[in-house]
């Protein structure tokens, strides 16, 4: 929980590698179990944000 309060208070600018700075956000955000068994999902989604699809 403490590492994803401060992934998700980063600026954009901050974060790297560079490749992870415009991500789209995932529907199911840092709750995605998806985010751990498919690596491409993992990828290429932003997980650190909250939840927007229940």
């Amino acid at each position: 929980e403490l590492a994803y309060q401060f992934r998700a208070s980063m600026k954009q600018d901050d974060i790297t590698p560079v490749i992870m700075r415009n991500r789209d956000n995932c529907y199911y955000g840092h709750k995605c179990r998806t985010q751990y068994t498919k690596l491409n999902h993992a990828q290429k989604l932003n997980h650190a944000c909250e939840q927007t699809k229940f």
